[in-house]
């Protein structure tokens, strides 16, 4: 049951009680929020740090809560994780869009306060998926307002034609674990509510709007945005509107099934085989792909060079360098303490990532490891040209591509270009190597092998050889997808990939290892279930650079 809120107010001056109603919702509402995604702290106090009104009728007021949250385990940042490994409290400012309505409106979800005022009752609810809310956010990007709140404002902007004159008919919430808050309006424009509210530029909208001046095809166009400023030209943002591409699902759902569909005929090719596995190879994984994984590399090779094309100062692309690559060393340098550190802690909490976790003596030789990414940084740091440095996605992988039907044949487009959540927005505005985007999508077809393996039930040494069918289907897709990305990036954009296969390779396996490290931590923090896949590539990624190097053999 939600909790009540008792006032004198009439039910048009009740928005100015959400320094009292915002208490009421409870910290289990925002614990069970899946864009939170916070499941390694606790809730501790939240508040009420500033408020709007969107727009206010007879019936129903739609107001914009910026809410600050105490986290009790948490850590404040990727950055202080990887210098204090210590527990400590911190505060995050969250955009909480709110509906209170009069009793008797039709509201599909559940209420978070109830309302009891002296001459009304009514309820308050998350307006997100709501056409009250959708309407006053279009009615407030066309008009460009500007609302000013206690401590700031509330400002919007067009950013190009789209938004509907009439009133809005539908407006679904879509059920996704994202740390954002995505709603579909008439089937042809998507609301994204930044829930963290983080001071700085969007990645997502900046590099939409630049693409969009470049004239790349498949990406969702930008229709609007919006975002919250406490003064001081320092704003964060808050809403980003998009047009609507009618699709067939995104590429993580169609090639795991894929994936599962080749997993089976495999068990069934191996059953007929008896003991006589020696003889089932795993060569026939080719068989298993189409166009799809080409096709993932030719999209994402048309990205990377309109992004590289932008006419403007932010995208313009530079040099990558031996400053770039000591960098990237250097983070990988960082992330192992860390993350082996964040392992042990789990480790004592399940016994599966126990076993997972001491089955590989490369934990063991930390030294060694340390010693061949310093040879790696020593043969990139001399090479003669790493290509360059250019405004890339960020967080690429397979679930950030949408399947569409196009002159009877499917094609795919690519969205959320916000990075990686976990990293500040500082990091996730530079510029990189494109072979970053190159590496998540790598990684994410290994992800898809194994995902598809996981939804098999075998016995346990049935298990172990499926695993090792997924590792290859996954390595396969993959290099489907490189051959498609270098075909089409061959020529006028060559020049933005390292020109010696060598370095390219190296490259790439660094890029790779820093993922998957990235990996570890995120599932810890929220899909434990799945940090044994990261484990292993990381395994594997670590491998694959001393073999490159003939290090540490």
């Amino acid at each position: 049951m939600p909790g009540t809120w008792l006032t004198e107010r009439p039910f048009d001056e009740v928005i100015h009680d959400l320094a009292f109603i915002v208490p009421k919702i409870g910290s289990q509402w925002f614990t069970d929020a899946r864009w939170l995604q916070r499941k390694d702290v606790s809730i501790g106090e939240v508040t009420l740090y500033d408020w709007a009104t969107l727009s206010q009728g007879s019936e129903t007021v739609v107001g914009i809560a910026v809410v600050a949250i105490d986290f009790k385990g948490g850590r404040a940042s990727e950055a202080q994780a990887e210098s204090d490994a210590g527990t400590q409290v911190e505060s995050h400012l969250y955009n909480i869009p709110l509906l209170i309505t009069k009793s008797g409106n039709s509201i599909q979800s559940e209420p978070i306060v109830g309302i009891i005022g002296r001459d009304f009752s009514g309820y308050v609810y998350d307006a997100t998926g709501t056409r009250a809310f959708a309407a006053a956010l279009f009615g407030a990007v066309k008009a460009g307002k500007r609302l000013y709140s206690k401590r700031g404002y509330f400002g919007f902007n067009s950013a190009g034609p789209g938004l509907p004159d009439s009133q809005v008919r539908t407006a679904v919430t879509e059920d996704r674990d994202t740390t954002n808050t995505i709603t579909m309006v008439d089937s042809s424009q998507v609301i994204k509510v930044y829930r963290r509210l983080q001071p700085g530029l969007s990645p997502d909208i900046e590099i939409s709007k630049g693409l969009d001046g470049a004239g790349f095809q498949n990406f969702p166009r930008p229709l609007g945005y919006g975002v919250y400023s406490e003064g001081q030209g320092v704003t964060c943002p808050a809403f980003f509107i998009q047009e609507f591409i009618e699709n067939e699902g995104d590429a993580w759902d169609i090639l795991c099934e894929d994936a599962l569909r080749f997993l089976k005929r495999r068990v069934e090719e191996l059953s007929s085989q008896g003991d006589d596995r020696g003889a089932a190879s795993v060569d026939s994984c080719g068989k298993a792909f189409d166009s799809r994984e080409s096709r993932l590399g030719v999209v994402t090779a048309g990205l990377h060079s309109a992004s590289s094309g932008v006419d403007e100062e932010r995208f313009t692309p530079e040099i990558m360098g031996s400053e770039d690559v000591a960098g990237l060393i250097n983070n990988i340098f960082c992330a192992i303490p860390i993350t082996m550190e964040e392992l042990r802690r789990a480790s004592r909490r399940s016994d599966l990532l126990e076993k997972n976790f001491n089955r590989h003596e490369v934990w063991k030789e930390k030294k060694t490891i340390l010693a061949c990414l310093r040879q790696a940084e020593e043969v990139l740091a001399s090479s003669q040209g790493l290509g360059m440095k250019i405004r890339i996605h960020g967080d690429l992988h397979l679930g950030q591509f949408l399947q569409v039907r196009r002159n009877e044949s499917y094609d795919f487009v690519v969205i959320d270009f916000e990075g990686e959540p976990l990293r500040p927005v500082c990091e996730r505005l530079r510029k990189s190597s494109p072979l970053r985007d190159v590496a998540g999508m790598l990684r994410s077809f290994d992800y898809s092998g194994y995902s598809a393996a996981f939804r098999m039930d075998d016995s346990p040494d049935e298990k172990r050889h499926l695993m090792e069918i997924a590792r290859e289907w996954g390595r396969q897709a993959g290099q489907k997808f490189l051959e498609g990305y270098l075909e089409a990036i061959h020529g006028s954009h060559s020049f933005l990939l390292p020109k010696n296969p060598r370095d390219f390779q190296l490259l790439l396996l660094c890029f790779k290892l820093e993922k998957a490290l990235y990996e570890i931590r995120y599932e810890l923090r929220n899909r434990p279930r799945w940090v044994n896949i990261a484990i292993q590539g990381t395994l594997d990624s670590i491998d694959e650079i001393r073999s490159s190097l003939h290090c540490g053999a």
